[in-house]
């Protein structure tokens, strides 16, 4: 089979979120409401993409949750269900995801079915030539010239210095 560099895939269903492991005597496990959506998510893909070889390398993905209703639940741990499913499937590890982009929205208000629009590409190039030097121009602007030398990073325009995350000294009543 060839290797794609990007693929796609809906799974339907309500998006479950990744449920905490749950730790008894006999070990940890993910819960079964987790690894139910799990697996429909990992069998979807593998049979859309049978023979697929996991990516290595750097990976851009989209994700769009459509939920049955608009209870409350954590976006990440929408995703992180997704992500999990498909480690070892579609890449290695998540821990090659440099990109992702993430929406939830409610069946009703979007008149779709419930179910999660999976969109990954392999960044086959540096990042700042996939996005365009443009981008990555525009967001350093935006950071106030903070760049590969840090600087801009922590000053307001009026030259004040913010306090740093930790407390220490700079800004007011230092």
């Amino acid at each position: 089979m060839t290797q794609l560099d990007e693929f796609d895939l809906f799974v339907c269903g309500n998006p479950i979120p990744k449920g905490r492991p749950r730790v008894t005597r006999r070990g940890t496990y993910t819960p079964p409401r987790t690894a139910a959506w799990e697996q429909e998510i990992a069998i979807a893909f593998k049979a859309k993409y049978p023979g697929f070889e996991a990516w290595e390398g750097p990976i851009d993905i989209d994700l769009v949750f459509v939920r049955e209703d608009r209870r409350r639940c954590d976006l990440d741990n929408l995703t992180k269900a997704v992500l999990d499913a498909l480690n070892g499937l579609a890449w290695k590890d998540d821990t090659q995801i440099v990109n992702k982009s993430t929406c939830k929205w409610c069946a009703k208000d979007i008149d779709m079915p419930a179910g999660v629009g999976i969109f990954a590409a392999r960044l086959v190039k540096p990042l700042w030539i996939a996005f365009g030097k443009e981008r990555v121009a525009g967001i350093r602007e935006v950071a106030g010239g903070a760049g590969l030398h840090g600087d801009g990073c922590g000053e307001r325009e009026s030259g004040e210095t913010l306090p740093d995350a930790g407390g220490g000294a700079g800004g007011k009543g230092a």
